[in-house]
């Protein structure tokens, strides 16, 4: 199989982020860390970044990474197929954690195809929900020192009108979205559940893209 080389451009910014960021990223180092929906978008740029990082660390940082198709995921960046990036074949609801540490979960996982939520938004809304306690769980018994939630903006509906930008659905759309918002919203509650019962830690700084005060304050609006 050809290797292919990292795009100059996707290297451009990456080193614009290690720049950005700074030292922050040095938690990472020597870490084993899980990331749910490493093969979306989002996902992805973040391998994309760690294994740069890797590249210069003496104790690179281990990742795990569930996929329901791992050939797909290396035709498509076929670069990312390293030994520090490890596939785990199986969904987010149902996938083998190797015999080894978890020190860092970031979970980002979420249908995200229009076609699979317009058809099946229960079957959406269900895979969302139990993805969330699997990782949670997982979490818990590996006692992780951070434990990401990664949402997007879809969960919140309308947007201010002074917002440059909004994406207004209506129609057969309507219900298929409040599926998949819905079940977001409430894997927000199971984090602060977790958070307390179980001890979770979530990060901040750089890395907690999700403030944990967001968190609590928006699992109390769902739950008056």
């Amino acid at each position: 199989m050809k290797q292919r080389v990292r795009h100059p451009i996707i290297q451009q910014d990456i080193e614009q982020v290690a720049k950005t960021v700074g030292t922050s990223l040095d938690r990472l180092r020597g870490k084993r860390l899980l990331i749910t929906g490493g093969t979306g978008f989002i996902g992805t740029w973040l391998l994309e970044t760690i294994s740069w990082l890797n590249d210069r660390w003496d104790h690179p940082c281990r990742v795990y990474v569930p996929t329901r198709s791992p050939e797909t995921f290396i035709r498509k960046v076929p670069h990312l197929v390293r030994a520090d990036i490890v596939l785990l074949p199986g969904n987010v609801r149902a996938f083998e954690y190797p015999d080894d540490r978890c020190d860092m979960i970031i979970h980002a996982a979420a249908p995200a195809d229009p076609y699979t939520l317009d058809r099946d938004p229960l079957g959406v809304a269900t895979t969302i929900v139990d993805g969330m306690r699997r990782v949670l769980e997982l979490a818990a018994h590996k006692q992780v020192e951070s434990f990401l939630f990664v949402s997007s903006g879809a969960v919140y509906g309308l947007q201010p009108p002074e917002l440059e930008c909004q994406k207004i659905m209506w129609g057969r759309q309507t219900l298929p979205t409040l599926a998949r918002r819905t079940a977001r919203r409430n894997g927000m509650p199971k984090c602060c559940a977790h958070y307390t019962v179980r001890n979770l830690v979530f990060p901040s700084g750089s890395l907690g893209l999700l403030r944990l005060w967001d968190l609590i304050r928006t699992s109390k609006q769902d739950l008056r």
